[in-house]
C-alpha cells in the first residue's frame, strides 16, 4: 500500500504497542522516526462512547471482542478508512457496525 502511494494511517495506541515491543534503543528510534511517517487519526470522546456501544453490541451478540479492536474500529468508520488486518476477530466486530476490513 505505501509503495502504490496509498495513505496509510494510525491510531496513537499502535505506535504505542509496536514500539512497547521493542528492546533495543537504537532499533526504538529508528522504528518511532519511520512511523512518523504516518498521520495519526484524531480520537474524540464521542469514539471512545460509540467504541463502549459497540463492545456492548457485539457481547450482546456473543462475541468477546478486545477493548482496544473496538476503538480502531470506531476510528476506521469515523474516518471512512480500510481497517488493513489479519486479525480474524474484526471480522465478528464488523457485523455490528460500518467497519470496511482490506
Amino acid at each position: 500500500m505505501i509503495v502504490t502511494g496509498d495513505q496509510v494511517f494510525l491510531v496513537g495506541i499502535i505506535v504505542q504497542e509496536v514500539l512497547q515491543g521493542i528492546v533495543d534503543p537504537a532499533d526504538f528510534e529508528r522504528v518511532s522516526r519511520d512511523l512518523e511517517a504516518f498521520e495519526l487519526l484524531p480520537l474524540e470522546r464521542s469514539d471512545y462512547l460509540e467504541a463502549a456501544q459497540l463492545y456492548r453490541r457485539c457481547r450482546a451478540a456473543g462475541i468477546s471482542p478486545g477493548t482496544i479492536d473496538c476503538l480502531l474500529a470506531i476510528a476506521a468508520q469515523r474516518h471512512d478508512c480500510y481497517l488493513l488486518t489479519s486479525d480474524a476477530d474484526f471480522a465478528g466486530i464488523a457485523c455490528h457496525c460500518d467497519l470496511r476490513l482490506l
